[in-house]
């Protein structure tokens, strides 16, 4: 059994690693299709609305089978072996030649100022529990996620999910970790998706009313009402108007990728609930390293961050953005990012959001992340999204769950994948650290860890002492850093827990 590994690890061949042509020569089909797949998908907005036209993914889907329901590519026989080979030899020829591997590899910033960073600022202690008898409990929310009936674009049916598609391949994904989780299905302009599948609700997967609307500026609801009025009148109004006229939804709004057509400033998003300030499978690194900006996480980050300075209290939330899957990754880019919500009820996930209570995990290898604060010496403890009264000094905790890490993410068909993978990158290179940031985006405390220590049941918690300002507050992330590559990822971050001294 092969353990999935993240996105980055086998995406992109970096042309500092191994030639792109040489590698691909040697790759299986399965890893030559997704990886054309993805980079056709991020070629270019205009493939979203033309892939229908394309001849290279019309011969893929001429020559192998596709079997969406166990997300298995099957290659012809030995009769047809020579249009296989024409087919490897094509797409071969795309991969090495695509234009993105022309880029000159940029300095990645983030790691240079983690390479100039000193020691933890404070002294940080991590311990070890066994996951049976963790104390933080939860679900999941996949946030983003489109079906076949999304107004948005009509190509390429084949590898769009109808809804109730959608909601068996969730629900599977879910039973293999013995989880739960909520999601509303966010089609454009349309939330027929809910009452189709409301009615065949299952324990696993909870169901909220939602939509993305608005024009230019696409927006996330979130446990809209019945017959909302504005609801197919989204593309009337963008932005501030759609942060405006979306209050009637009655739902939790959600900036939805605020930077991909340019920055859509934190200075207009007035009163929204949230912002997703992780979105598609389009990570940083190593996208960040070739020059792709679509989602430009990193500059929407930076945006939620500076709000924060600024004392405001918008939301962070990851999303997949699934519009169509791509073969042998089925699993992985219809739930990631991911959020989590450490509580068991997910009935109760909008009131969650609305105050806080999440974090963000970007890959299937990314622990489930629950921050919590206690004053030194008092009993009282806040999680993400509360405001604790403090007068002197705070215990903070983070919990990293890393039970479902080890679950298998799907078919042999990702796992040829990642297989081939493990021969082209420098995953083994790789540490994480977890750290952690107050309302001035300082770094008050970090700890290296090694995910390699959580294979037999063994999660993590990392505490340390702070003494905040008067007002401030105190967030996590967890980095993967490479440094071989020089380059630095995001594997998760909560939401604040915000400090307020007493009388304040």
């Amino acid at each position: 059994m092969f353990k999935p590994l993240a996105l980055s690890a086998f995406l992109f061949v970096s042309t500092q690693a191994t030639d792109i042509k040489t590698a691909s020569q040697k790759a299986p089909l399965e890893w030559l299709i997704a990886q054309t797949v993805q980079l056709k998908s991020i070629e270019s907005e205009r493939f979203f609305r033309s892939m229908n036209d394309d001849q290279l993914i019309k011969e893929i889907l001429q020559v192998v089978n596709y079997d969406s329901e166990n997300d298995e590519l099957i290659i012809p026989e030995s009769e047809n072996i020579s249009n296989v080979n024409d087919l490897r030899a094509k797409l071969i020829d795309y991969i090495s030649n695509h234009q993105l591997s022309n880029f000159k590899k940029p300095i990645d910033k983030l790691y240079m100022r983690w390479l100039g960073e000193k020691g933890s600022p404070r002294e940080v202690s991590a311990s070890y529990y066994d996951e049976q008898r963790s104390p933080i409990k939860g679900h999941y929310y996949f946030n983003h996620v489109h079906t076949n009936i999304s107004q948005d674009n009509k190509s390429l049916k084949l590898l769009k999910f109808t809804p109730k598609k959608t909601y068996r391949v969730m629900t599977r994904f879910l039973e293999k970790r013995d989880a739960i989780a909520s999601t509303a299905i966010a089609d454009h302009r349309t939330d027929k998706a809910y009452d189709e599948l409301k009615p065949n609700e299952n324990e696993h997967l909870f169901l909220l009313r939602g939509v993305e609307w608005g024009g230019s500026t696409h927006m996330g609801l979130v446990g809209i009402k019945k017959n909302w009025d504005l609801l197919y009148r989204g593309n009337e109004f963008k932005g501030e108007e759609s942060i405006i006229k979306s209050r009637s939804s009655e739902g939790f709004r959600i900036v939805n990728h605020p930077n991909r057509k340019g920055p859509f400033s934190y200075k207009s998003w007035l009163d929204v609930n949230g912002v997703e300030i992780w979105n598609t499978i389009l990570e940083n690194a190593p996208f960040y390293q070739l020059g792709i900006k679509r989602s430009d996480n990193r500059g929407a980050k930076a945006q939620w961050e500076q709000s924060l300075k600024e004392g405001k209290r918008y939301v962070a939330v990851g999303g997949s953005d699934f519009h169509f899957t791509i073969p042998c990754m089925r699993d992985r880019t219809l739930h990631y990012p991911a959020n989590f919500i450490p509580s068991n009820d997910p009935s109760q996930t909008k009131e969650n959001l609305m105050n806080g209570n999440v974090s963000f995990l970007t890959r299937p290898t990314a622990p489930k992340l629950s921050l919590y604060a206690n004053n030194v010496g008092g009993n009282n403890t806040v999680g993400m999204g509360e405001t604790i009264s403090n007068t002197n000094e705070l215990n903070v905790h983070l919990y990293a769950d890393f039970s479902d890490t080890k679950k298998r993410m799907s078919s042999l068909c990702y796992n040829t994948i990642v297989t081939f993978a493990r021969t082209l990158t420098f995953w083994k290179k790789q540490r994480w650290e977890v750290r952690f940031y107050n309302q001035n985006n300082q770094l008050i405390a970090k700890k290296t860890i090694n995910p390699k220590k959580h294979k037999k049941g063994k999660s993590l918690k990392v505490s340390f002492n702070y003494s905040p300002s008067a007002n401030d507050l105190v967030r996590a992330e967890i980095w993967s850093i490479n440094k071989k590559k020089k380059e630095v990822d995001l594997i998760g971050a909560t939401n604040p827990i915000y400090i307020r001294q007493p009388g304040q």
